[in-house]
């Protein structure tokens, strides 16, 4: 929402006041969110979406299982469960949810400055696709992937094929390299190496 007041911080992040969303993406604020990464033990599959193609930032790639701000004093673990309940329709217990860590982001374009601190963790779900409701403004399909084939269409540009689901319908899909979304520090890569090191119980690193 471009009306949400955001908690700013400077590049240490350290606390410096309040803004609106619409003004820190316009002025390049850092500002807090969350990355919560569902991974299906059973399965040993990460849960991926692709991004509404209305949505302003990456339309119609390929992301994390859900994102959200975190508003003005409201906590990390506080949004990341009312954010999947508003994106995803699942209710996600704080208990359960592995930190990995705080990675910092940012991209520019002509319109827009975007700077997060982002707040990356992993949880595990039991949940077939046909339990997940994907909000159609936010989600415009989510889909499993096994870690070894995310690590195959990133690095050696093959693809994969899977099925997603939009929340009524499942549809045979084909993934390739150019549906994610592109990072200086590979953060789909390191996302995959850390799920198997996750399914395998390794000590987990931080991102």
């Amino acid at each position: 929402m471009q009306n949400e007041i955001l908690d700013i911080f400077d590049d240490n992040y350290e606390p410096i006041g309040t803004m609106r969303s619409s003004e820190v993406h316009l002025h390049g604020q850092w500002h807090r969110v969350f990355h919560c990464w569902l991974l299906n033990a059973s399965d040993k599959t990460i849960l991926y979406q692709r991004r509404a193609a209305t949505k302003r930032l990456y339309p119609g790639k390929m992301d994390v299982s859900f994102a959200g701000h975190c508003v003005a004093s409201e906590s990390v673990t506080d949004a990341l469960v009312r954010e999947g309940k508003e994106e995803l329709g699942i209710i996600l217990d704080p208990a359960k949810l592995y930190p990995l860590g705080v990675r910092r982001d940012s991209f520019c374009s002509s319109n827009m400055m975007n700077r997060e601190f982002q707040h990356v963790f992993f949880t595990e779900v039991e949940h077939p696709l046909e339990q997940l409701f994907p909000n159609p403004d936010e989600v415009q399909e989510v889909f499993f992937l096994r870690p070894h084939d995310v690590l195959h269409v990133l690095l050696e540009s093959s693809k994969s094929e899977c099925v997603s689901w939009n929340g009524s319908r499942h549809t045979p899909i084909i993934v390739d390299r150019n549906d994610f979304i592109t990072s200086v520090d590979n953060y789909h890569i390191k996302i995959a190496l850390m799920a198997n090191r996750f399914f395998e119980k390794d000590k987990l690193l931080l991102i």
